[in-house]
């Protein structure tokens, strides 16, 4: 019989092939008449154990098969190949991956609610509206200041005074009495300090509100740029949870598929508990992901100041569209000869203010470190014309003996100044290797999609090779499983690299002073 059956084979090889067919095929109805997750019987009886020591006589058929004749081994190959073909087909059309959601806010609109109604913005912008209310307060002291004030002996005093500069003021007072009509007067007095003529207290404050603003659009910038990192990190995680929820379906699918072989006799319990084992792994995975997404979710609303009408709004809420599309070379051009001069790095631009503020204090301790001199001349004008009118006028100078506070003053200012150079140095040529890095990076990305596209259609090539392998008995649970992760991996990857590119491609705009 064995003898008979060997010549039978080795004649026709394709029986073979027809045979195996027929029984998987019998096997993945049994599957499905079962239904989803059930086994006609309890899997490992001991009725299941009875019939299993009996073997089947294709066990005994495909024992003595031989490939004496290459022609089955080619049929095996060749229905392979078309199984990887149409494998190839399928990953073409995949490919590009673009990552879509169906939901109720997009980019768009995430931006205008994080501009309008985060706690972060509401915070610096107040921030600023204090910063222009103390350079406010700074503008009024050299505004005109007048009053007025009145005695029991009908004594009337006006006074008239004024801040022309830092160390300049002058004032006009007029003195009445409404019973004596000849006793009235007025007065005249100015008085400076010959060192300073100039207003750099109140172009400090000026500056360093122009700093303020500078640091406001910064932290603007900046926090656009963390909404933007979020963003992309929560789509990141969603697209993860695609790639596991597929995994998890194929992973099923080998598990039904491992469990019609075991009822069939064509395998053993251990790759059916294997499958069962990469199966409950996946939904470990899918289930982790799932909770990590909700977190995330409820962080970035938080962080955009986005308040859903109940919790399961957080469920379906993000929407986006995002496929892989390279940079045009023009745009780089564009924004890195900055011809419109609409790039700017108020962030640079706030350090070269610091920089004059530096300066001017400087100035300012070396006017003060001189000897001071200061005048005074005041002048009194009568209506009584018995009486003359007064002027006086005097000239202090006055020095320390030995060192002088303020000219310690001046070298400390004089270092601060230095300080401030070093500074501005350091931050633009940062500035210039960040600006460089992000193309850098953005030149990687492209290279590292254009592989990592090639090596998913592959993966997808070999997971159908390594399917229909396992399937004809040609390789085992384990190298399934191999092909299952690597095809899972360079899904991942792919994904990665496209929400990468989004996230360098913006991180470029913000390193060249584009608005994002």
């Amino acid at each position: 019989m064995k003898n008979y059956l060997h010549g039978l084979f080795k004649s026709s090889p394709f029986i073979l092939t027809f045979i195996l067919s027929l029984l998987l095929t019998a096997g993945v109805l049994s599957a499905q008449s079962a239904g989803p997750g059930e086994v006609k019987k309890p899997v490992g009886s001991a009725d299941d154990e009875a019939v299993r020591s009996k073997p089947p006589d294709t066990a005994e058929i495909s024992f003595f098969v031989d490939f004496e004749d290459d022609s089955l081994e080619d049929s095996l190959v060749s229905a392979i190949g078309d199984a990887g073909a149409s494998s190839e087909i399928y990953a073409a059309q995949m490919t590009p991956e673009v990552l879509v959601s169906e939901g109720a806010i997009d980019y768009e609109k995430i931006m205008s609610f994080a501009l309008s109604g985060s706690r972060d913005i509401k915070k610096i912008g107040l921030n600023i509206k204090n910063t222009e209310n103390s350079l406010l307060i700074d503008e009024i002291a050299y505004k005109p200041n007048f009053s007025v004030s009145i005695d029991n002996d009908h004594n009337y005093n006006y006074s008239l005074s004024q801040k022309v500069a830092d160390l300049v003021s002058l004032s006009v007072s007029k003195k009445d009495n409404s019973k004596l009509n000849n006793d009235s007067s007025v007065n005249y007095s100015m008085s400076l300090d010959l060192r300073r003529l100039d207003n750099s207290d109140l172009t400090l404050a000026r500056l360093s509100c122009n700093r303020e603003l500078l640091g406001y659009v910064t932290a603007r910038e900046n926090f656009k740029l963390r909404v933007i990192r979020q963003f992309y990190d929560l789509v990141l995680a969603v697209e993860e949870f695609k790639v596991l929820s597929s995994s998890c379906d194929r992973w099923r699918e080998m598990l039904d598929y491992a469990r019609s072989k075991y009822e069939l006799g064509l395998a053993n319990k251990i790759d059916y508990l294997n499958a069962e084992v990469n199966l409950a792994s996946a939904q470990n995975a899918l289930l982790q992901q799932e909770q990590n997404i909700q977190t995330q979710k409820e962080q970035f609303f938080d962080l955009i100041g986005f308040k859903p009408a109940s919790p399961e709004n957080y469920e379906n809420s993000l929407r986006y569209n995002i496929s892989f599309e390279q940079m045009a070379t023009s745009e780089i051009e564009s924004i890195l000869s900055n011809k419109d001069k609409k790039c700017v790095r108020e962030d640079v631009e706030a350090e070269k203010v610091s920089l004059r503020m530096a300066h001017i204090k400087y100035m300012k301790a070396k006017k003060h470190a001189a000897p001071r001199l200061n005048l005074n001349i005041m002048k009194t004008e009568y209506e009584n014309a018995a009486r003359e009118s007064d002027f006086s006028s005097s000239l202090t100078y006055r020095f320390n003996m030995g060192r002088q506070e303020n000219a310690v003053s001046e070298w400390v200012e004089r270092n601060n100044y230095e300080l401030k150079k070093i500074a501005l140095d350091e931050l633009e040529t940062g500035v210039v290797i960040e600006q460089r890095d992000a193309l850098r990076k953005i030149e990687y990305i492209e290279k590292a999609y254009e592989i990592a596209s090639k090596s998913l259609r592959q993966a997808y090539e070999n997971f159908e090779f390594s399917r229909l392998s396992f399937q004809k008995g040609l390789i085992s649970n384990i190298d399934l499983r191999d092909a299952q992760d690597k095809l899972t991996g360079a899904k991942r990857s792919v994904v990665s690299l496209i929400i990468q590119h989004k996230l360098a491609c913006h991180k470029f705009y913000f390193a060249m002073g584009k608005d994002l």
